[in-house]
């Protein structure tokens, strides 16, 4: 029989679970926002790009929550989703250094500039927003062990994300776009991403030391790899 978590362990795993839900909600929406910086030198501001960067952000959502689901159900850990979240992180740490020449070959490849913008929207968001999508139904499946009422895990879990949202988008786009510049966001959003990446390995490795005096079964994170119901 697998150990019970002290109720300090398991306070900590709950509450860094939605610390991260707030603070991932708000850079994959002021990422969005930054956005429009990287494409209007190239394909303009007008509602084109604005109609491409939601778009295409919905889409990579989409993908990340299906696939997430999916995954989470069979490999449930917090070590695994701070590699997806550590994958965006690395992105965007690179993504200054080929956003200028990507979009530049893009604007002059593509004479269509709704099909240019639709496609350079796609390539902008569809690694950081798909991996950072992918937390949601993470979260939900690491903390359905804590929770009675399954309904109220998944409200609670996709309105701190919401929320977190909501801060993104105005603290990026009333504060932080007047103030630095699209790099400086850039380099921001990287290191949060990789702070929150680091929390959850950190996360995995507390947990198993919570367990490690606890006796046979302790090593497994709550929802992990040796808690796979329905598996």
């Amino acid at each position: 029989m697998a150990a019970v978590p002290s109720p300090r362990a398991t306070a900590v795993f709950v509450g860094a679970i939605y610390v991260n839900a707030f603070v991932l909600g708000a850079v994959i929406m002021g990422y969005e926002m930054l956005g429009s910086r990287y494409l209007s030198p190239y394909f303009g501001g007008d509602i084109f790009t604005w109609g491409s960067l939601i778009s295409t952000v919905l889409l990579s959502l989409m993908l990340g929550a299906y696939g997430g689901g999916h995954l989470a159900d069979r490999h449930p850990s917090t070590a695994l989703l701070g590699a997806f979240i550590a994958l965006a992180g690395v992105f965007f740490l690179a993504l200054p250094l080929f956003a200028d020449a990507l979009f530049l070959a893009l604007s002059d490849s593509i004479e269509n500039v709704r099909l240019g913008v639709l496609v350079a929207a796609f390539l902008l968001n569809i690694i950081p927003v798909t991996v950072l999508g992918v937390y949601t139904p993470f979260a939900v499946r690491l903390l359905i062990q804590f929770s009675s009422g399954t309904g109220r895990l998944v409200g609670s879990m996709s309105a701190m994300s919401t929320f977190g949202s909501i801060a993104g988008t105005l603290v990026t786009t009333f504060f932080l776009v007047p103030a630095i510049g699209s790099r400086a966001i850039t380099m921001l959003f990287a290191v949060i991403a990789l702070v929150s990446a680091a929390s959850m390995f950190a996360l995995s490795w507390l947990w198993k030391e919570a367990h490690r005096e606890k006796g046979p079964g302790a090593g497994a994170a709550p929802g992990g790899a040796g808690d796979r119901a329905g598996a």
